[in-house]
């Protein structure tokens, strides 16, 4: 029995592919705008980026998307994202 418990340790730390993503974009959008969200509020579907946030925060995003972008594609290098909604 413990030897399946020490087997199994190792996947207690696994996190979906996307989490990674997730926190760098959170990155980039706190160093872009200043502004945070929960990573609860993040979708992906194929290379669009969907987000939950108030209107306002959405079209601040909107306005800054190159940049964050840009600074996404630095923080994590193999990312082919193109468009935040």
């Amino acid at each position: 029995m413990e030897a399946i418990k020490l087997h199994l340790e190792k996947f207690r730390r696994l996190r979906p592919p996307d989490d990674e993503l997730k926190t760098f974009l959170l990155a980039a959008i706190k160093e872009e705008l200043g502004a945070t969200l929960n990573k609860k509020a993040i979708s992906f579907q194929g290379r669009t980026v969907f987000l939950r946030a108030p209107s306002a925060l959405k079209a601040e995003i909107y306005l800054h998307q190159e940049a964050i972008l840009e600074r996404l594609h630095h923080l994590a290098s193999q990312t082919n994202l193109e468009k935040l909604i």
